[in-house]
């Protein structure tokens, strides 16, 4: 078997997935397995798969499923003791899978590695800096921190992660169809640690119409839902502590509402307004409870 599963999960992906296909067979580490997870794409993503031949496992799932349901499926058919996973629009540097796998291997409780990222457009083009210039990574016990800081760190297409781990914890939270990831990093984090490399070891295609900017209202609900799970699996809370938890609450909330005004979706701002606010006094009161 192999030691690594790479997982790519696809919806109507063509333009990119040559390139991001091709930087996985030339990773320097050859211990692998390519899942490849066709969510119901019409756009010629199934031939570009299927090119590649049987050292890629091609399979094409029965009706479209949001990207966490359709990622378990793929992890389902995976058979390494690693999963990494590559977002059909990013790619790797060669050396990516060599560079994790060994700091894997280095210590005996860390369910999950990930590294900083270059930037880069739509077309490929490299912008200024790499992600870890603006976002502060962390590494062992970083359940709060994850939980409490407003930015995170952690790339999707940079991770390394153990699968017995993502097994125990449950894999992605079907229920999730924007922050499942951030879902599933809390969940494996709570008893386990993580590291990362400090520097890009793959290239994130940012560009402003994705799914998540363009559902602001959604991510704002299912953000301040995975918060309140996490809050509810603190053991001790310090007041200090409870302020940041606030305080992220307030600027999710916020963010979103001016977000929102920003890309002129105003009838997305009345939900915000009316449900938001609510539970985040509720969320406050909670805070303080557990904190005195």
């Amino acid at each position: 078997m192999p030691l690594v599963s790479v997982i790519i999960n696809c919806y109507n992906g063509a333009v990119y997935l040559r390139e991001a296909l091709d930087s996985v067979y030339i990773q320097t580490f050859k211990d692998y397995e390519i899942i490849f997870w066709d969510n119901m794409s019409i756009d010629g993503s199934a031939d570009i798969a299927r090119s590649y031949g049987e050292s890629l496992k091609y399979f094409k799932g029965e009706q479209f499923l949001p990207l966490g349901a359709a990622r378990n499926l793929a992890i389902e058919k995976a058979t390494g003791k690693y999963i990494a996973l590559l977002d059909c629009d990013d790619v790797w540097l060669p050396d990516k899978l060599e560079k994790q796998v060994a700091l894997m291997q280095s210590a005996t409780d860390l369910a999950l590695v990930y590294s900083d990222v270059y930037l880069i457009d739509k077309k490929g083009r490299a912008k200024k800096g790499t992600y870890f210039d603006t976002v502060s990574p962390y590494s062992d016990n970083i359940f709060f921190r994850l939980l409490a800081d407003t930015n995170n760190p952690i790339t999707c297409s940079t991770i390394l992660f153990d699968k017995a781990v993502f097994d125990d914890v449950g894999g992605f939270n079907p229920d999730f169809s924007i922050v499942e990831e951030y879902d599933l990093f809390l969940k494996m984090f709570y008893r386990h640690s993580a590291s990362y490399v400090d520097f890009p070891l793959a290239k994130l295609r940012q560009y402003s119409d994705s799914y998540s900017r363009t559902n602001v209202v959604k991510t704002s609900i299912e953000k301040i839902t995975v918060m309140e799970r996490g809050i509810d699996m603190l053991d001790t809370l310090t007041f200090n502590q409870s302020k940041r938890l606030k305080k992220k609450l307030r600027r999710v909330l916020l963010g979103r509402i001016w977000a929102s005004f920003e890309e002129k979706q105003f009838t997305r701002v009345l939900p915000l307004i009316f449900k938001l606010p609510r539970k985040y006094m509720q969320l406050s009161s909670k805070l303080n409870k557990a904190a005195c």
